[in-house]
């Protein structure tokens, strides 16, 4: 039962910082800043070095 509860606060508090987040930069924003850094999922962007 304690893992769930600590899943359960790790959670919120991601959703709490994530609404932290948006409120900051702006939603157009906060997506652009994670998908340039692959939270987002989808495929992974090229390196200069693929390019």
């Amino acid at each position: 039962m304690a893992s769930k509860k600590a899943s359960e606060a790790a959670s919120l508090l991601g959703k709490r910082s994530v609404r932290a987040r948006i409120a900051q930069w702006g939603e157009a924003e906060y997506l652009r800043r994670q998908s340039e850094y692959g939270k987002l999922g989808g495929r992974p962007r090229k390196t200069k070095k693929e390019a």
